[in-house]
């Protein structure tokens, strides 16, 4: 996380997005940027912060489309490896 050392306020949550799929693991990495300021309603202290309450911000600034977004790019990710696996290649010539 990025933070403002003189107000503890967050400006930026660098992630990863895991999934797996037939026993193969791909990790996306992204980040958000957070709004708000320290006197925001609801303003959390830095040093009262917990992973749940950064996740929810993460989930909230990505939104559903967001999140069903890197969903969707992890599952073509795996289901290539898993094709790639399954179906081996391999350069040469027969010669």
């Amino acid at each position: 996380m990025l933070r403002y050392q003189n107000t503890g306020l967050v400006e930026h949550v660098d992630f990863t997005f895991t999934s797996t799929l037939d026993g193969h693991t791909h990790e996306e990495f992204s980040s958000v940027r957070l709004s708000g300021d320290e006197n925001s309603e609801g303003f959390i202290a830095y040093e009262d912060l917990t992973e749940e309450i950064v996740l929810q911000w993460v989930m909230d600034a990505l939104g559903e489309a967001g999140i069903e977004n890197l969903e969707n790019f992890n599952r073509m990710i795996l289901v290539d490896i898993a094709d790639e696996a399954a179906n081996p290649t391999t350069t040469g010539l027969p010669w």
